[in-house]
């Protein structure tokens, strides 16, 4: 498909932009995590992470076209043609380009906005998961410690009815002794009253 020459020298004043600029913006940003990442969080990073290299992309090509559009306000001197890209154009001609950077700066400028609430909403999803994960783990150690003292409850109660359990064999073999030296005494006393 043949390009207009307008499209043309659009393109060609992107390019110039683009190398004149050259690449130096990062595309990745990578959230740290002490825990592993539940299946809902690692799909919220991944969703966040390619939100983010997307609004990246769309501000490098708004700072191009911002940067295409100043090149075309030095060129309209309303003085005459002007050649750019080896394509001559009017005053009427750097017009239309102007108001066509103009649509595309504002196009770009409504994407990236609406990619800042997106990514801003999913940060908020992922705060709250965090929270959520804090307060189970939070919720899992009150149960370990709740099982702690449950355990050392029980080790308390087996010392004390082990104790119990000393405590009432000695009272038996006291009433034993108890009971045969009655036994004893009775025997003595039949054989005094026999004699």
């Amino acid at each position: 498909m043949k390009k207009s020459p307008q499209q043309q020298v659009i393109y060609s004043i992107l390019l110039f932009v683009f190398i004149a600029t050259g690449v130096r913006y990062g595309l990745f940003h990578q959230l740290a995590l002490s825990q592993p990442l539940s299946n809902e969080e690692l799909l919220l990073t991944q969703e966040i992470t390619s939100l983010t290299a997307q609004k990246n992309k769309y501000i490098r090509k708004q700072r191009q076209c911002q940067q295409a559009t100043a090149f075309l306000l030095t060129k309209v001197t309303n003085s005459g043609p002007v050649v750019i890209a080896q394509q001559k154009y009017s005053d009427k001609d750097l017009q239309g380009l102007l108001q066509q950077m103009q649509l595309r700066d504002k196009d770009l400028h409504e994407k990236i906005v609406y990619l800042q609430k997106v990514i801003g909403e999913k940060n908020q999803q992922v705060t709250k998961f965090r929270k959520l994960k804090d307060y189970k783990e939070e919720q899992h150690i009150d149960i370990r410690m709740h099982k702690q003292q449950v355990l050392l409850l029980q080790q308390q109660i087996k010392k004390l009815r082990e104790k119990i359990a000393q405590k009432q064999k000695y009272i038996a073999e006291k009433k034993d002794n108890i009971n045969h030296k009655k036994k004893n005494i009775n025997k003595v006393i039949e054989l005094l009253c026999d004699e």
